[in-house]
C-alpha cells in the first residue's frame, strides 16, 4: 500500500448503505507520499455477487465516480480496489459516489427453484416483501423486470430505513397492486408472515 503508513486523521463520513455517498478524510501529521485503496463493490460493476452464480437483469452503466478534494483523480484498478497514489496532506478527501439504482437480478439458469423468478436489489441490499404489508399474502406476487420501484423512508420500522415501492401482479387479481419491499435483513419483527424475495416474472 505505502512506503510507510500513514499516521492518525483517516476517518469517513457516509450513510451508507442506504446514500451512497462515501467521505474518507485524510489528515495526516505530515505530508506524506502513500497509496490508499478504495474498495469498489462489485455491484457497482455490474455484478451482484462475485462468481456466476447470479446476474443483473440487465446492465448499467458505470455507478461510482471518485474524487480527491472534489477533483476527479487518476487511480489504478487492483483487484477491486481503486487506489490513489499521490502526496496526502491534512484536509484532504476523497469522496466516493455510489449511484443506487433499484435492479433486479436473476439466478444460474441451473438454480431451477430461481427459474422465471428474479429478486429486487438496491446497493448492496436485497429486498423482500412481507405478508403485513400485503394483506397477509405474497407468495403469489409476479414482477416485470422492468417495473420502476421508488425508495422511500420507513421511518415505522427499526428506527428508520430504507423501502421501495412499485407495482406488482398477481394472478387473482386484474389491476396491478401496490408493492412495498423492505430490506430481507428487516423481515420477521412484526409477526409470523409470510415472505418473498424470488418474485416470478409476469408473463412467464
Amino acid at each position: 500500500m505505502s512506503d510507510e503508513p500513514l499516521p492518525h486523521g483517516i476517518g469517513q463520513v457516509t450513510d451508507y448503505p442506504w446514500n451512497g455517498k462515501v467521505q474518507i478524510n485524510i489528515d495526516p501529521e505530515k505530508e506524506i507520499n502513500a497509496s490508499v485503496a478504495v474498495r469498489i463493490p462489485c455491484w457497482a460493476m455490474n455484478q451482484p455477487l462475485p462468481g456466476s452464480l447470479y446476474s443483473f437483469s440487465e446492465k448499467a452503466d458505470t455507478l461510482f465516480n471518485l474524487a480527491v478534494n472534489s477533483l476527479n483523480v487518476f487511480y489504478k484498478w487492483v483487484n477491486g480496489y481503486a487506489v490513489i497514489t499521490r502526496t496526502w496532506k491534512k484536509g484532504d478527501f476523497i469522496d466516493l459516489v455510489l449511484q443506487m439504482p433499484v435492479r433486479t437480478v436473476n439466478a444460474n439458469a441451473k438454480v431451477k427453484a430461481d427459474s422465471d423468478r428474479v429478486c429486487i436489489t438496491r446497493g448492496p441490499l436485497v429486498y423482500c416483501a412481507e405478508g403485513i404489508d400485503h394483506g397477509g399474502k405474497v407468495l403469489n406476487l409476479m414482477i416485470n423486470p422492468k417495473e420502476t420501484f421508488v425508495a422511500e423512508n420507513r421511518n415505522d420500522l427499526m428506527n428508520g430505513i430504507i423501502g421501495l415501492s412499485g407495482n406488482a401482479y398477481s394472478a387473482d387479481k386484474a389491476k396491478p397492486v401496490v408493492l412495498k419491499a423492505i430490506p430481507y435483513f428487516a423481515w420477521a419483527n412484526r409477526g409470523c408472515n409470510e415472505m418473498l424475495v424470488w418474485f416470478r416474472e409476469k408473463g412467464k
